[in-house]
């Protein structure tokens, strides 16, 4: 029967729209499907690596919290028992006194403040070597410790030489209430004296909520659960009910099973106090968030083949149409017929398809018209960067000639600036992002600095200082030109007597430092804080005196990036520039390059 059915099924004739339309639908609902499944399990593994991470952080935070609150009751502790008033007393007390010592009042005082100064703090109690109990008159419990309680202590203080010690113990023990539910947390030491002489105990005693305010902190769920456990394997606090299994051990982390369940399990120990913090949540409480994703796809792709089908089964029509319309116009274009227009009588994007074809063949049509008139210019285009080239060749010859003449002439000064000011120009003519070395960026320098020294003669003195190890420094070309510039164009505009500039290159650590230090007129603070902000970023518009400035720092900072740049300090008697660039040989920069190509 089944044969037969699909037998006839084969027989029916299916149109092609229906087929698309069940085509279609069919695809969307598996990619949705597939899509959806995907990101469901994604985000599942993303969400529980980053819960994961944040949950374990959250543990190591809040046991931070809690070291910060052991050590202070560790100090609280070495305050009472190292106080002279404390010591003195029981001393007395222990030598067999009648506890009528006259620093009593002082003794009591000591022990209020510290109650008062430390939150969470129920009373500290001292015991001397006969068992004695004593405890400040402010003190929140005044039942003595003994029985179960003292045992308890005893037990935990036995293989320890002064060490601070963690208990916790029911509220009933400590202090004879009935009260099943609460609990204290018990902190007791040897009391010893400076010579290390053990001379009682020290039991603080402290309120439940002196560890579990930060605990709280933690993310429980509806079943997590949290284990605080000392140094010595005392269980300080924990939410988990009695008949509940213990805290799991500190080897586990992570998504781990327990129980029969899969749990999210992050661990802490301090390094510092020695406290464990564990604690465990489910991951059902996790994964139930993310299952919406999954339901929500399989919905959305559902609903999305269903609408799919609606819609193509009532737009096909009005699609083919005009993509019928199309096909003839370009059938048209291929064959040449750049003038085709169609039309399409429709008022969406459809009408927009049309209204672009017919624009591109307009546009065809119009560049092969006036492709004859783009080589035209494209010639007059290559003939202007010739001349463009012909124009600094025409400057080079002219300042050759006039070299030559003045050579002829025996006029070797004036010959030689004619040299200084010829390479300059041609040097400045260079692309000022093609890369140099510091020696030959100096000798640059040294021609500008030729031709102020013929105007200044005598009144001029220079100091050039470079360590050999920097002159293969590769640097971008004008980066020293600006600067030298600045100190004769401003620094030196007004400046009368003997004019002093000093030029300074060596390595800096990995750095290449260059100071740039005149002894002009100086620059205004306002100059210079406006240069240093402009460091890093787009400057604004540029007039003025800070123009080859900010051009140096704009340079540096779009070819070398941070930590490199230019600073600037005046005192009024003069200028100095650092520039800051990487200590790199431009050979061995080469070579590299040679090697990538």
């Amino acid at each position: 029967m089944l044969a037969r059915a699909i037998r006839s099924f084969k027989d029916i004739r299916i149109s092609f729209k229906t087929k698309f339309i069940a085509g279609l639908s069919v695809i969307i609902l598996l990619s949705f499907l597939l899509s959806g499944f995907l990101s469901y399990r994604l985000h599942l593994r993303t969400f529980e690596r980053e819960v994961g991470g944040q949950f374990s952080q959250t543990v190591d935070q809040v046991l931070a919290r809690i070291d910060l609150r052991a050590e202070s009751i560790f100090r609280l502790s070495n305050e009472v028992m190292l106080n002279p008033f404390v010591q003195s007393y029981i001393g007395e007390r222990n030598a067999g006194g009648d506890g009528r010592f006259a620093g009593y009042a002082a003794f009591n005082q000591f022990l209020n403040q510290s109650l008062q100064n430390t939150s969470h703090l129920l009373t500290v109690v001292l015991h001397d070597l006969r068992e004695a109990e004593y405890r400040p008159t402010n003190a929140a419990i005044f039942t003595p410790l003994g029985g179960e309680a003292m045992n308890r202590i005893d037990e935990a203080l036995a293989s320890t030489d002064g060490e601070l010690v963690w208990l916790r113990l029911p509220f009933s023990m400590v202090s004879g209430q009935a009260d099943s539910a609460k609990k204290i947390v018990v902190a007791a030491r040897w009391a010893k004296n400076e010579r290390l002489e053990t001379y009682g105990k020290l039991i603080i005693l402290l309120n439940d909520s002196f560890f579990s305010n930060d605990l709280n902190e933690v993310p429980q769920g509806n079943d997590g659960r949290l284990y605080l456990i000392s140094k010595e394997g005392s269980l300080l606090y924990t939410n988990a009910g009695p008949e509940e299994p213990a805290a799991p051990p500190p080897g586990q982390s992570g998504v781990v099973r327990m129980d029969e369940r899969w749990r999210l399990l992050a661990h802490s120990e301090s390094l510092r106090t020695g406290f464990r913090l564990t604690s465990h949540i489910s991951m059902s409480d996790i994964r139930s968030n993310s299952q919406t994703i999954l339901r929500t796809a399989l919905l959305t792709g559902l609903g999305s083949a269903v609408l799919a089908g609606l819609l193509s089964a009532l737009l096909s029509h009005r699609i083919t149409q005009p993509l019928r319309q199309l096909m003839v116009g370009m059938r048209r274009v291929r064959e040449g017929r750049f003038d085709t227009k169609i039309r399409v009588h429709t008022r969406d994007e459809l009408n927009d398809i049309g209204e672009s074809f017919n624009a591109m063949t307009e546009r065809i049509n119009y560049l092969v018209s006036q492709v004859y008139e783009k080589q035209l210019l494209q010639k007059e285009t290559e003939l202007a960067a010739l001349q463009a080239q012909i124009n600094p060749h025409f400057l080079y010859n002219s300042l050759d000639m006039l070299y030559w003449r003045l050579y002829l002439q025996e006029d070797m000064d004036n010959a030689r600036l004619v040299v200084s000011l010829s390479s300059i120009l041609r040097y400045a003519l260079e692309p000022s992002s093609t890369e140099t070395t510091l020696e030959e960026e100096l000798e640059q320098v040294k021609m500008y600095l030729n031709i102020q020294q013929a105007r200044f003669e005598e009144g001029l003195e220079l100091d050039i200082d470079v360590d050999d190890s920097v002159l293969r420094c590769g640097i971008i070309r004008l980066l020293l030109q600006p600067l030298v510039e600045n100190a004769f164009v401003h620094g030196f505009k007004d400046k009368a007597g003997m004019k002093r500039l000093a030029i300074r290159a060596f390595p800096e650590g990995d750095k290449l430092r260059i100071d740039v230090e005149d002894n002009g007129s100086g620059m205004d603070a306002g100059l210079i804080g406006r240069l240093r902000a402009e460091t890093g970023r787009d400057g604004g518009e540029t007039t003025g005196r800070g123009i080859g400035l900010r051009s140096v720092i704009r340079r540096i900072s779009l070819y070398y990036g941070e930590p490199y740049g230019l600073r600037a300090e005046s005192d009024g008697g003069g200028t100095r520039f650092e520039l800051t660039l990487p200590l790199n040989d431009a050979r061995a920069n080469k070579a590299e390059g040679g090697e990538r190509a």
